[in-house]
């Protein structure tokens, strides 16, 4: 099973991509959702150069809603600073987005001009 369930993109509206930020959404969230405020917030186009990938987390059973399913990247035991992470459900997702910077590489994009960043 992918830790990704799609994945909306923003292209570059100069034509040309010279780096690619992958944005988180948080738990519960979507891509999409969060594709929406991140493109009300560049109107001004100050990023132009730039592709912007944004992922939706697959549907998974998430402890800290008592197994409930939602969009997350990994599953967590408890919400809290002190708890050890969950590898079981972190390693894959750090696959997938080990793929996600693989391909933008492959198109040419060098490793320091892909960032990854996310929504709490």
């Amino acid at each position: 099973m992918s830790a990704i369930e799609r994945i909306e993109i923003t292209k570059p509206k100069s034509g040309t991509n010279t780096g690619t930020v992958i944005f988180l959404h948080g738990s519960g969230g979507t891509g999409q959702s969060v594709k929406e405020w991140i493109d009300m917030l560049r109107e001004n186009e100050t990023f132009s150069h730039l592709k912007i990938l944004y992922p939706t987390a697959s549907m998974r059973p998430y402890t800290p809603l008592k197994g409930e399913i939602s969009n997350v990247w990994f599953d967590r035991l408890q919400i809290s600073p002190n708890c050890t992470e969950h590898l079981e459900s972190l390693n894959p997702m750090c696959e997938e987005l080990k793929k996600l910077i693989d391909q933008e590489v492959k198109e040419g994009i060098p490793l320091n001009r892909i960032v990854i960043g996310a929504i709490k």
